[in-house]
């Protein structure tokens, strides 16, 4: 069963960086972007390898 986080019981942030924290690659699909949000997972998007499978990607909500 999937988790959904109001941020009320339940906060994404922690749950996103926990799972960062072991990821070799994210794929993010993002409606709207807001770049200050990003410096909350800066530090562990930058300990993934880069490259082909091992990147970070943000999809075009559009495209899912």
């Amino acid at each position: 069963m999937p988790n959904i986080f109001d941020n009320i019981k339940q906060d994404l942030l922690p749950a996103l960086q926990n799972t960062l924290e072991v990821a070799y690659r994210a794929d993010f699909c993002i409606g709207y972007f807001r770049l200050s949000g990003w410096q909350s997972l800066d530090t562990h998007i930058d300990k993934l390898i880069g490259g082909e499978g091992n990147c970070c990607r943000q999809l075009p909500r559009d495209l899912v």
